[in-house]
């Protein structure tokens, strides 16, 4: 169970700013992940987590593949298979 609660963006009481970093995920990269709706709780690391991933992900030259290389490599040395 998660200790801190996991914002919606349908969620009428929810900060509007970090609906609107939800929003900008989603845009960005399609989809919200649970570690992303924690994080907006604090809009700085967000944002700065945004801004990393769009650079690791959008303004690089790798192809997907390359991409997800040190993801899998990871795990699969760590065996952690989240």
């Amino acid at each position: 169970m998660a200790r801190l609660p996991l914002i919606r963006e349908d969620d009428q009481d929810a900060d509007p700013e970090a609906v609107e970093l939800l929003r900008s995920f989603e845009a960005t990269f399609g989809s919200v992940v649970n570690l992303q709706r924690v994080m907006v709780h604090n809009p700085a690391v967000a944002k700065a987590f945004f801004e990393m991933m769009r650079t690791l992900y959008l303004e690089n030259h790798l192809t997907p593949k390359q991409i997800e290389l040190p993801y899998l490599t990871s795990t699969m040395t760590l065996q952690c298979f989240y």
